[in-house]
Formats: C-alpha cells, sequence, structure tokens
C-alpha cells in the first residue's frame, strides 16, 4: 500500500461532481486537503418545506462520500474524511428556531466511512449561526458577525480556482 496517493486533480471531472448539487444548493464552495475534504452547501430555506430540506441534506450525505476522490491521502483512500456541511439561510426567525429545535438532529448523518453530513442554520433576522457538528459544537449559537463564525464559514481559498 502506497504511504501517499494522489486524488483525482481533473477540474473538469470536480466541476461535474459538484454540479450534481445545483439542484439542492443555492452556491457551493468546496476545500480538498490531504486527507480530507470539506463541501459546504448554501441553501435559502425561507420556501422550502423542512421536509424538502431533509431531503436535500439526505442527498447531500448520500452523494458526497465520491468526493474524496479527489483529495490526496495518506494511505488506504477509504480513510479520507469528508464533511458535508449544509448551511441555511433563514430570513426569518421562527423558521429558523423551527429547524434548528426540530429537524437539525434529523439531518445530522454519520457513518463509519470517516463521512458526515452537519446543517448549519443562519437566522439572518438575529443575525446568528446555530451549528450542528458534533459532541463539542452541537447547538452552539454565535453571532454571525463573531471573529470566529464568518472565517469559518466563508473562508477564502489561498489559490481560487478562477471558472
Amino acid at each position: 500500500m502506497p504511504l501517499f496517493g494522489r486524488g483525482n486533480q481533473n477540474i473538469d471531472a470536480i466541476a461535474r461532481e459538484l454540479a450534481k448539487y445545483k439542484s439542492v444548493s443555492d452556491f457551493i464552495g468546496i476545500q480538498l486537503k490531504t486527507g480530507s475534504v470539506v463541501l459546504r452547501l448554501v441553501i435559502d430555506g425561507d420556501n422550502l418545506p423542512m421536509q424538502t430540506i431533509i431531503r436535500h441534506l439526505a442527498l447531500i450525505h448520500n452523494q458526497s462520500a465520491a468526493l474524496r476522490n479527489y483529495a490526496d491521502s495518506f494511505g488506504r483512500r477509504d480513510q479520507v474524511t469528508s464533511v458535508s456541511q449544509g448551511i441555511l439561510l433563514f430570513s426569518a426567525h421562527s423558521r429558523a428556531r423551527e429547524f434548528s429545535n426540530n429537524f437539525a438532529a434529523t439531518c445530522l448523518w454519520h457513518d463509519p466511512h470517516f463521512h458526515k453530513v452537519q446543517p448549519w442554520t443562519v437566522d439572518l433576522e438575529e443575525q446568528t449561526v446555530t451549528t450542528s457538528a458534533g459532541i463539542l459544537q452541537w447547538k452552539r449559537h454565535a453571532p454571525l458577525d463573531s471573529k470566529g463564525m464568518l472565517p469559518r464559514l466563508f473562508q477564502v481559498p489561498r489559490n481560487p480556482v478562477q471558472g
């Protein structure tokens, strides 16, 4: 087994893979690092029924494991971690609270193959973000403009791909 594995570097192939998410998200960002993939999908939740949001996040979970093929790895390819963060934007506080309190836990998927989906609720009326990212960050509630939150949500890559 090789110590270091090179991921698929074909930009067209990555673009085709990301195009699968157009039907479920309004904006897509991806970060490929050695040993991990972070996919961020922004979803406007204002006009979507909660069950549709849940279905979108389930679809993201089912499809996003394939993105691990594009990251470099140490050792085995199946040990590359992948995290898909569904960033759900709600302009009304009541909808954001409803999703966060009643549905976010339903949409937090982990599997034994280092692959997980995390819904983050952005309340635009209250200017807050509620994370759903596991034990240490479960229901972490932070101001949208806090020092740590905006950089975590909207990191600018060092070498962005021009499209």
